[in-house]
């Protein structure tokens, strides 16, 4: 379990009880890459043959078209709890200053550029694979304040797999 913990800090030296802002996290960095919960026999799948890849979502997330951006392309599921955008194209790529880290799809890891806000939100981004002719991305992000977003969210990747096309 990852603790984010903060104390209330003034000038004055003889004063040494600060409160407790300890707040406990309900998952760590660690746990990304392990295996994450199954998804609910009531989860939709959505696959994209052309491209080759299918991902599960909850049944309450809509599925939305996102408007191409020169070579890509891609759709966005979207929910209570967050984001998951998975695109597809050429033309990916940018820098990662917070480090990456590892995050379990349903056949592999992959790796992701993990940031966290100061609201408790949090992001994925430049999830990658080079599939035969294409190359797919990923990001996602959770919504502030949404109870078990980030479980969602890496529910949904765990589902991610690539049954045709992939090269590696």
């Amino acid at each position: 379990m990852l603790v984010v913990a903060a104390a209330a800090c003034n000038d004055t030296a003889d004063q040494v009880n600060a409160p407790d802002l300890t707040v406990p996290i309900e998952w760590s960095l660690d746990d990304m890459a392990a295996a994450p919960a199954p998804p609910a026999a009531d989860w939709l799948t959505y696959a994209n043959r052309a491209v080759g890849f299918s991902v599960q979502h909850p049944p309450h997330w809509q599925l939305v078209d996102l408007a191409p951006r020169g070579d890509i392309q891609g759709v966005s599921l979207q929910g209570p709890e967050g984001a998951v955008d998975l695109l597809w194209g050429q033309g990916f790529g940018g820098a990662c200053p917070e480090g990456l880290v590892e995050l379990q799809v349903a056949e592999s890891v992959l790796t992701a550029c993990y940031t966290e806000a100061g609201d408790g939100s949090a992001t994925w981004e430049q999830i990658g694979k080079v599939l035969d002719g294409v190359t797919f991305g990923a990001r996602a992000r959770t919504v502030a304040g949404a109870a078990g977003g980030a479980d969602v969210i890496r529910t949904i990747f765990g589902t991610l797999a690539f049954p045709l096309r992939a090269r590696g």
